[in-house]
């Protein structure tokens, strides 16, 4: 079953069934309880600057340090949240720009949820970045994504960052970004993205439940 995305390339989780209960008031069934940490591996993607970094930290209780990232490996870790306590594998938060490409496929096999983490208002705004336009760049990642993911089936899930940049509501964003969308062939992938910010405590906190339940 796909489910919409939201960290450089972590990877390193495993999961049991994966069940969305409804679009930005749902939550998601990933993670085994199992005590072995290779039952848990996660594969952390994404465009440059959209917080994957920033997200891994969270989850590891550890400070976040705002610097570009290349390649740093983690050590397997426990995450605990509303009374729950899961065993996340080791794995690699890898840099967002376009020299990781190539570790994407080595990355989506050996992970069983893949999150894609973008700025949705650099997304919509499509300024040029590396060369090329933001908008394409990071649809040239999903579909990459995706097509790998016709043949794995691994849990997907899109996450916007930055939403605090944007003008209008989540329903508004939303839309506009899937009408620029409706007719790209991974389509399905991105009706239930979530749309957070990632500096705002409360919205981590209840994405992280979402995400852990």
């Amino acid at each position: 079953m796909n489910l919409p995305l939201f960290i450089p390339i972590i990877w390193g989780v495993a999961l049991g069934a994966a069940t969305i209960l409804g679009l930005g008031i749902g939550s998601y069934a990933f993670f085994s309880k199992s005590e072995d940490p290779e039952k848990n591996k996660l594969g952390i993607l994404g465009m440059q600057g959209a917080g994957k970094t920033r997200f891994l930290s969270y989850l590891r209780n550890i400070p976040f340090v705002d610097k570009e990232t290349e390649i740093q490996t983690y050590s397997p870790f426990t995450y605990k949240s509303h009374g729950k306590v899961i065993q996340i594998d080791s794995g690699e938060d890898i840099g967002g720009g376009n020299l990781y490409r190539d570790e994407y496929d080595r990355i989506i096999k050996k992970s069983n949820v893949i999150f894609y983490f973008f700025d949705i208002s650099k997304y919509l705004n499509d300024p040029i970045q590396e060369g090329i336009s933001y908008r394409r760049a990071s649809n040239s990642r999903i579909e990459h994504i995706n097509s790998i993911d016709k043949f794995s089936k691994k849990n997907i899930l899109i996450v916007g960052t930055h939403f605090d940049l944007c003008k209008n509501n989540q329903k508004e964003v939303r839309s506009e970004f899937l009408k620029l969308n409706e007719n790209k062939s991974y389509y399905s992938i991105l009706k239930q993205i979530e749309l957070i910010d990632l500096t705002h405590n409360d919205q981590l906190k209840n994405f992280t439940k979402k995400v852990f339940k």
